[in-house]
């Protein structure tokens, strides 16, 4: 089951009646089996006992509703505790339950948030030449993302996270990774793994930076040195095809600088070849939105790391409170990246919020121990 206990939560009309305030085994079960059988299961744990374990070791107090007769957790779910871990997680995919509940909860105790955004989500935008590319993947594509500048030479764009604060301010280049063509824009790792530059901007009321794109490793040099080379009959879009470019995007490419389908390499004119040269090492792709949080793996933004005791995730304004994964200011890029920081962060919480139970049951087992070693006389 993926998650535990979601019947419990949906019983009673979403308000869990635990347990009936009284049982009949002959009225209240059915089974084929020995109705002997059946009463020596329940003779195990009667139902006083049952909610003993419910209030005493559980921590759940319970109330007796008159009209039904039946048992619900008292005060709504309320359960007070000492020590919590914050785990919900961010505001994307919030179809699984990741509403942003998290940062509404951080900020009601008074903590500061990076104002959230959507990251590693699919950008929007029209493909090269008002072509349709869907489905299509540039496997050798690297993208940069190149802040607009403001008249004082300062980037417009807020910054881009990770690696330490002056670079954030700077153009990021995403490693050599797919670009995927969809129906809607542009997707892959390499296009989500820059997507935070746009989508913070977006959200935040910034300038949108320019996303470019080389399709192939060769550079503006390698390119128009093999747009020079002797052609024959070959056409531009065959040449593109053996440069690395796959075939409807070089046709795209092409007809995105005004070749017409077919155009022969002998016949290319410098500002064509010039034209194309950008086109293949620094393509400005026309983004016109985002998917939001719907298609983010991941949220941008949240409580700040200052905010929290590094060595232990306790929140330095409400101590017993322990924060880990997405609500703190910190995310990965694809690659398995944000899983690594979930199970570091939740380990840390985890262990320091149980600490001091974890040393008192170290404390009643060496008591334990100690009990059991001492030499019993007889009477």
């Amino acid at each position: 089951m993926r998650h535990a206990g979601k019947k419990i939560i949906v019983s009673g009309g979403s308000r869990c009646n635990v347990l009936p305030e009284e049982v009949d085994l002959q009225t209240d079960f059915v089974t084929e089996s020995k109705p002997a059988a059946l009463r020596a299961v329940f003779a195990s744990w009667s139902l006083e006992e049952c909610r003993h374990w419910l209030e005493q070791d559980v921590g759940l107090p319970l109330a007796l509703e008159a009209e039904t007769r039946k048992f619900f957790p008292a005060n709504g779910s309320e359960r007070a505790a000492d020590r919590v871990v914050l785990a919900l997680g961010g505001s994307s995919f919030p179809k699984m339950g990741t509403d942003g509940t998290g940062f509404r909860v951080l900020r009601a105790l008074g903590h500061t948030l990076r104002p959230p955004y959507p990251a590693l989500t699919p950008l929007k935008g029209a493909h090269p030449a008002g072509s349709q590319l869907a489905g299509l993947a540039a496997y050798e594509a690297q993208l940069e993302s190149v802040p607009v500048r403001t008249p004082d030479g300062d980037s417009a764009t807020p910054g881009g996270g990770g690696g330490g604060g002056r670079r954030k301010r700077g153009a990021r280049r995403a490693a050599r990774r797919s670009l995927l063509f969809t129906h809607r824009g542009f997707s892959g790792p390499g296009v989500l793994d820059l997507s935070h530059t746009f989508t913070m901007a977006a959200e935040r009321g910034g300038a949108p930076p320019e996303l470019r794109v080389a399709w192939t490793p060769d550079g503006a040099a390698a390119w128009d040195t093999r747009l020079q080379a002797p052609a024959g009959a070959e056409s531009v879009a065959a040449r593109l095809r053996r440069g690395g470019v796959p075939a409807r995007l070089a046709d795209a490419l092409c007809s995105e600088i005004g070749l017409e389908g077919g155009a022969r390499m002998a016949a290319l004119r410098r500002e064509q070849r010039i034209a194309l040269v950008r086109a293949l090492t620094a393509y400005a792709l026309p983004i016109a939105g985002h998917e939001g949080y719907a298609k983010a793996e991941v949220t941008g933004g949240g409580l700040p790391l200052d905010e929290v005791d590094c060595s232990t995730l306790e929140s330095r304004l409400r101590p017993g409170l322990f924060v880990c994964g997405e609500l703190l200011d910190v995310f990965g890029r694809i690659g398995g990246f944000n899983f690594y920081w979930a199970w570091v962060t939740g380990r840390l919480a985890g262990l320091a919020a149980g600490k001091p139970l974890a040393r008192g049951v170290q404390e009643d087992m060496m008591m334990q121990r100690d009990i059991s070693n001492k030499p019993s006389y007889p009477l």
